[in-house]
């Protein structure tokens, strides 16, 4: 198995879990917070989907991310108080899922020797771009398992096992 291929088996893994995890999340649920005033559903959702765009522009692709979802779901952003300034649960799903098709497009299309070579992807940030997909892979199995928690607080089924 090629560095390809292992990136195409791992976001499909995680596409599949997401899916299980948030599929059937209605917006209020989204915004729960628990009592211990936790990330909601939402601004996890809305991160993930907003990492998947940084995904799609590593692989050489072209993201499909609102220009505000940066400020609202960008690592370290605190949350808004007020939960209108987020999108609905299924524009966070439908843009996630139109990004991970040109995200597969793109993984398909580069050079393997183009995801082998280091660049810099952001500032302070020269890695290869194998390097970065398999480190928001593992990002975006980290915050899977924040939705799963907040799925047990908000009273759901467990979606695995």
């Amino acid at each position: 198995m090629n560095i390809k291929q292992a990136l195409g088996f791992m976001l499909k893994q995680n596409e599949g879990a997401l899916k299980k995890l948030w599929d059937e999340i209605n917006d209020e649920e989204s915004l729960e917070r628990g009592k211990d005033n936790l990330n909601h559903i939402r601004w996890i959702a809305g991160h993930i989907a907003n990492a998947n765009g940084y995904m799609v522009n590593v692989a050489g692709g072209s993201p499909d991310i609102p220009h505000d979802w940066d400020e609202l779901f960008r690592g370290g952003k605190e949350m808004e108080e007020d939960p209108s300034k987020y999108p609905s649960m299924e524009e966070i799903r439908n843009n996630f899922e139109a990004n991970r098709k040109e995200l597969y497009r793109a993984l398909e299309e580069i050079p393997e020797v183009e995801l082998e070579t280091a660049k810099e992807l952001a500032p302070d940030w020269n890695i290869p771009p194998q390097e970065a997909l398999l480190f928001l892979c593992n990002h975006e199995f980290y915050h899977a398992g924040q939705i799963s928690m907040m799925r047990n607080i908000i009273g759901k089924e467990r979606a695995f096992g």
